[in-house]
């Protein structure tokens, strides 16, 4: 004789919505975890005033940077406030800036 295993009769409706809960949880948990990126941006320009283009822009203890646009404009994502970026440019002096709660960093590039 056949005995036929059904998943119904295994689990109660209790330990199912336990469950469920649990995995939301770890869900919102991991999500709040890895969630600490944001961006960053800002406009990098010389003595005159004018947008600065190619100015290198790293997140110090990485790799992970950019460069400016045309513009003198970069965005960058960061790990969390205590990121510091490095601006940088052949024949000016680099300037590293400790980003904090800030959502808009603007930089006066000066020669060397």
């Amino acid at each position: 004789m056949k005995q036929h295993f059904t998943a119904r009769s295994q689990f109660s409706p209790l330990l199912l919505q336990a469950v469920s809960l649990l995995c939301l949880v770890l869900l919102l948990l991991s999500n709040m975890a890895f969630g600490q990126n944001r961006t960053v941006k800002g406009k990098v320009t010389s003595a005159d005033g004018a947008g600065f283009p190619g100015v290198n822009v790293i997140l110090r203890g990485t790799t992970t940077g950019t460069s400016t646009t045309g513009a003198g404009e970069y965005t960058i994502n960061i790990p969390n406030n205590d990121a510091v970026l490095i601006f940088s440019f052949v024949g000016f002096k680099s300037q590293e800036i400790k980003v904090g709660n800030q959502t808009e960093i603007e930089v006066l590039m000066v020669l060397s």
